[in-house]
């Protein structure tokens, strides 16, 4: 185990067939790992409701709640577990379901035991990254804290070069979830665009670069910075004073950019990390679509 040792990590197996039950039991066990069972999904949750795992493999034709019922019902409870549902009757449609409500993989029965290890182990590690959006919730709450920001958002660039807010700060759900802007477009497309940082105060209407972008009277001072790491635009960072009576200073400018120039590696590789699971997720969704539907044992 690259991460954890395997005697401390605690793994459900829910299976109603007990001799694959027991059979995954035991050889789960003999790689160090503490094993719970349990033969349905209502059960499994009760187990969950009590206990903290680290991984849960369940089948998926199950009576009482099948495999995408007791994974919506263990996700409401710990949303970030990782869980492996098996099936023998697999296919694209049911592999895809399984990965939409957040299952981490989804394996074909029969499948070969190392196959099953390795993806454990792959799943410990990702728990244990820090995901995108705990990044940047964590680095917005420190920028609005220490540069006393009314508030503020960080934009990320998506497949199409176009900005979005990923994490906002102090904004309504409306403007987090609707603003995209294309590279030039008002002035944090054209930090963007120009790799450029700006300190804006007392409005737009002071400063010639921003003529025909339209004003806000209600923000009194600006920060708006460009994200970038190893040449490549990831996003523009905005902060906002809107209540406080004192402009930003040069000196919370510097401070803002070089915060930023140290953030910028951690969410260059958490986006790529993103990136790679959603084609992971594709992946396995494409290989059930190419294999033709076997009549397998559970």
């Amino acid at each position: 185990m690259p991460l954890k040792k395997a005697g401390s990590v605690y793994i459900l197996v829910v299976e109603d067939d007990k001799s694959v039950r027991e059979f995954l039991a035991d050889q789960l066990t003999d790689q160090g790992y503490k094993i719970m069972t349990a033969d349905n999904g209502a059960e499994a949750v009760e187990c969950v409701q009590n206990s903290k795992f680290h991984v849960v493999i369940s089948g998926f034709r199950m009576p009482g709640m099948d495999g995408i019922q007791t994974l919506e019902a263990i996700k409401k409870i710990d949303p970030e577990v990782p869980i492996i549902l098996s099936s023998g009757h697999g296919n694209a449609e049911v592999a895809a379901e399984a990965m939409k409500k957040g299952a981490y993989h989804f394996l074909q029965k029969p499948f070969r035991m190392n196959e099953l290890f390795r993806l454990i182990e792959k799943a410990l590690e990702k728990s244990e990254q820090k995901g995108l959006e705990a990044l940047l919730e964590a680095a917005m709450d420190r920028l609005k804290e220490h540069f006393h920001a009314d508030e503020g958002s960080l934009m990320l660039t998506d497949k199409a070069k176009r900005l979005y807010i990923a994490c906002g700060r102090g904004l309504s759900e409306e403007t987090v979830y609707s603003t995209t802007l294309k590279l030039g477009e008002r002035v944090a497309g054209l930090a963007a665009q120009e790799s450029r940082e700006y300190l804006i105060n007392g409005g737009l209407e002071k400063y010639p670069e921003f003529r025909g972008i339209e004003k806000k009277p209600r923000i009194r001072s600006s920060i708006v910075i460009p994200v970038h790491c190893e040449g490549k635009l990831l996003g523009v960072l905005n902060l906002n004073r809107t209540k406080s009576p004192d402009d930003f200073t040069h000196k919370d400018l510097r401070g803002v950019s070089h915060f930023v120039s140290q953030i910028a590696p951690a969410i260059q590789s958490a986006k790529r990390d993103e990136d790679l699971e959603a084609a992971r997720r594709e992946q396995i969704i494409r290989q059930f679509s190419s294999t033709p539907t076997q009549n397998q044992p559970r």
